[in-house]
């Protein structure tokens, strides 16, 4: 078969590399959508958007995201995978890893199921793919129980008289966040 396909890259393309002969034998040809070529287009997209609207927080975290989905890869002895190859259980696997081997923690390893989860949905929206393959894979974070002060801890606080008038500032942002349950959050301009 690699004659056959050696011979069709030399009669319809104007060069033959070995990766070329190599990634028609396993089905990616142009046309075939992949992975990581999904996975590098949207964080490429992300970055680009970057402060117009979107966090650059998120941005690094889908490079870590893209980054463990590779490693992981590289341990099955995958560069990439076609995206019309997908199944379940590749998910499955990848999400059994994540635990397992790379001793994510389980909001980790539900946030990067999510990633490849979104990934899909814009493979959809592409026509890539008819069905969702990841769809009906479920996997819920473990939230840790959150420790509240108590109502003499708050009263502490309170009662604190700091020194400078920046901490007494900080001071009250804090009480005001207790109270209200809203965030004060300070925002920056480049």
């Amino acid at each position: 078969p690699f004659l056959k396909i050696h011979q069709y890259i030399c009669d319809h393309d104007s060069f033959v590399t070995a990766k070329k002969v190599y990634n028609r034998y396993a089905g990616f040809s142009k046309e075939c959508h992949t992975l990581m070529v999904l996975f590098r287009e949207q964080i490429e997209s992300y970055k680009e958007k970057i402060g117009k609207g979107k966090a650059e927080s998120t941005y690094r975290g889908l490079v870590a995201d893209q980054e463990s989905f590779a490693f992981h890869e590289t341990k099955k002895n995958i560069e990439d995978i076609a995206i019309d190859e997908l199944e379940k259980s590749f998910i499955e696997d990848y999400y059994t890893w994540m635990l397992g081997t790379a001793g994510n923690a389980n909001a980790t390893a539900f946030n990067r199921v999510n990633t490849l989860k979104w990934l899909m949905y814009i493979a959809q929206e592409k026509g890539w793919i008819r069905v969702h393959p990841f769809a009906s894979f479920e996997c819920m974070p473990e939230y840790k129980r959150r420790s509240f002060l108590s109502e003499e801890e708050l009263q502490r606080i309170i009662h604190i008289e700091p020194r400078y008038k920046r901490q007494r500032a900080m001071r009250d942002m804090f009480l005001f966040m207790c109270f209200t349950g809203l965030s004060y959050v300070i925002e920056s301009h480049n």
